[in-house]
């Protein structure tokens, strides 16, 4: 995803209502959830990835043995979702 972002109204819901296991047809799911401009509000109109600048730094300071991936931030903010 690198210098790539995706904005709320390009999510496609029923595709991710699918992988978490929930009917995207159902109809009283889907009016709990809320719009994609509810969304944007709420958390802005974009992922923001920070600390990018300095991934060769790392990639070249660190063995790729000694790497480990893991997300990082508040609760409610999708790092369940990595």
């Amino acid at each position: 995803l690198q210098g790539q972002q995706a904005a709320v109204t390009d999510i496609d819901l029923p595709s991710l209502l699918s992988l978490a296991g929930i009917d995207p047809t159902d109809e009283s799911v889907r009016t709990r959830l809320p719009s994609p401009p509810e969304i944007s509000s709420m958390y802005g109109p974009a992922p923001v990835i920070l600390g990018e600048e300095s991934c060769p730094a790392f990639r070249s300071s660190v063995p790729p043995s000694r790497r480990h991936v893991g997300p990082a931030g508040l609760l409610n903010t999708g790092t369940n979702m990595l």
